[in-house]
């Protein structure tokens, strides 16, 4: 229910509303417990055997683009009767996504990218979907406030002989609901591979093994040493993104999805986002 309700608040479809205040996400909120989570305020007039089905993820990433800055983009995912449909309407906030844009990895996602320089500040917001005349409802993101690594050991200063564990703690990041660590060489980062792993509680600091620093366990379930420079971040989420949805715009996946927070009936689905630390580095090297 605590789910449900965090991040859902039915509303018209016509309304696409922005939220920035952490009063109003409150008062939003109470209103949300208050009313059981009901979505009788949305406009929804099917036929009784459509369902839809929506999956959406929004990323803050300040490492997007050494050169261009930092960058926001979101992408989503809509079908109806178990099938994608390319012909609803999906906004994020007052911004209308479009669909199949050639610059995203999939082709068949309604995206929106905020461009260099852009993040998408912390808060609340609106994510609409409307199909036609059918069917309409409006969802509630929450976005993580932006934070940063502020320790590690051993530093890019020192060598991390062998690849050993590491130490790292991070500031904390205001609407996450956890953390995720991910570390990966500096070559192969935004290419699917990587390590990360989840916080298992909200706590800011955590320890990175060895096994960040190795390859995959040959077949004699020995994992070989992996040498040169690393990057580190640490993830802020909330919600449910999604990893396949989100593995294209951050530097390495997710290390798994998590269960669906939408489930209205007609409408079911996932919907998160993340916010990426700015990277640290280590470099890994042999004895």
């Amino acid at each position: 229910m605590r789910d449900l309700c965090r991040y859902r608040l039915s509303m018209k479809a016509n309304l696409h509303l922005t939220i920035k205040s952490p009063g109003i996400c409150l008062i939003l909120f109470a209103l949300a417990l208050i009313n059981g989570c009901d979505s009788s305020g949305s406009v929804r007039t099917l036929p009784p055997t459509e369902t839809y089905r929506v999956d959406a993820v929004l990323v803050n990433d300040l490492n997007a683009d050494p050169i261009a800055g930092d960058t926001s983009r979101v992408a989503v995912l809509t079908k109806r009767n178990d099938s994608l449909f390319f012909t609803a309407t999906v906004t994020f906030g007052n911004d209308t996504l479009r669909i199949r844009e050639n610059t995203f990895a999939f082709d068949s996602v309604y995206s929106f990218d905020f461009g260099p320089s852009s993040l998408v500040e912390t808060g609340a917001y609106t994510l609409g979907m409307v199909d036609s005349s059918r069917f309409g409802d409006t969802l509630i993101v929450f976005i993580p406030d932006t934070f940063s690594v502020d320790a590690y050991t051993p530093d890019s200063l020192i060598p991390n002989t062998n690849g050993q564990e590491m130490q790292l703690s991070w500031t904390a990041s205001a609407n996450s609901d956890g953390y995720i660590i991910a570390v990966v060489l500096e070559d192969s980062a935004y290419t699917g591979y990587g390590y990360s792993q989840y916080v298992t509680s909200q706590t800011t600091s955590a320890t990175i093994p060895p096994d960040a620093f190795r390859l995959p366990p040959d077949t004699a379930g020995v994992a070989q040493l992996d040498t040169g420079w690393y990057n580190i971040y640490v993830y802020g989420f909330s919600g449910r993104p999604d990893s396949l949805m989100s593995w294209p715009m951050l530097p390495v996946r997710i290390p798994s999805t998590l269960s669906d927070n939408v489930d209205e009936g007609v409408l079911t689905g996932r919907i998160g986002s993340v916010t990426v630390t700015r990277r640290v580095r280590t470099h890994v090297v042999s004895q």
